[in-house]
């Protein structure tokens, strides 16, 4: 993770399970993994959780996110809410306009600069843009090629959706997206997104992309977890249809590893 110039090792909050035989001995295991675990924690697991430990004065607050969603279908996210059918599919009908207008505005402030494409893998251009852009961002994960084809490429148990815009045959932002079923309906989640802060064409051509991609899936809603400092933005997702939000993850780090690193 970059904070200014410098950088430090972070890690993921994830999932745990223990199975039932052994569930004694799980506040040790969390204990263990816990001591060795780099001390920046990139998103805590709850906002009480996070409330705790800053009443506690153990974390420093690096940056917030805002869970962002826009909804393509409506008609069947009220039909998943216990909604009558016959109001669902009428709200849905009168509704279905609205991504529509979200769609050809987009189009409209597209550049044609910016050409976006598919690609299967992230490759060593990607090490150029994170070099071009990192700069420019006080605090943010180190998103060089090792790091994104770790997370995306290699991972075991995901599938990933991953764009690249270019403007004159130099890379100039990604975004990653997958999608999945829940509710009994096709739900998308964009992962991940880079571009240098004020490239709104980059960005505008990045979420037109994958928000048609995402339509043509049959997706009924998006979610994204964007930077709040990101104003500029955050803007730009509101005129693609973000208009839901809500209180999302912190990116914090450990008071005692801070020490430590400026103390080094």
């Amino acid at each position: 993770f970059k904070i200014g110039t410098d950088e430090m090792q972070g890690v993921w909050n994830a999932d745990t399970h223990v199975v039932p035989d052994h569930r004694s001995v799980s506040v040790w295991f969390a204990y263990q993994a816990n001591k060795i675990a780099p001390k920046v924690s990139l998103g805590m697991p709850s906002p009480n959780n996070y409330a705790i430990l800053s009443a506690a004065n153990a974390v420093i607050d690096v940056g917030r996110f805002t869970d962002l969603k826009a909804c393509l279908d409506l008609g069947p996210i009220l039909k998943a809410k216990g909604i009558n059918a016959v109001l669902s599919s009428v709200c849905g009908g009168v509704f279905s306009v609205v991504p529509k207008l979200f769609s050809v505005y987009a189009k409209l402030r597209a550049k044609n600069d910016i050409v976006v494409e598919e690609v299967d893998r992230f490759d060593s251009r990607l090490d150029d843009l994170w070099q071009s852009v990192a700069r420019d961002y006080e605090g943010a994960m180190v998103r060089n090629k090792r790091f994104l084809a770790w997370r995306f490429d290699r991972c075991p148990n995901r599938d990933y959706t991953r764009f690249v815009a270019e403007r004159d045959g130099e890379i100039v932002g990604y975004m990653v997206t997958r999608h999945f079923r829940w509710g009994g309906f096709g739900r998308g989640r964009i992962v991940d997104y880079l571009v240098r802060p004020g490239d709104t064409a980059a960005l505008n051509s990045l979420l037109e992309r994958a928000t048609r991609d995402f339509a043509s899936r049959g997706i009924v809603s998006i979610i994204c977890s964007v930077y709040t400092t990101n104003q500029e933005q955050l803007q730009e997702f509101r005129r693609h249809g973000f208009l839901y939000s809500r209180p999302g993850s912190q990116i914090c780090i450990d008071r005692s590893s801070l020490a430590d690193t400026l103390a080094g």
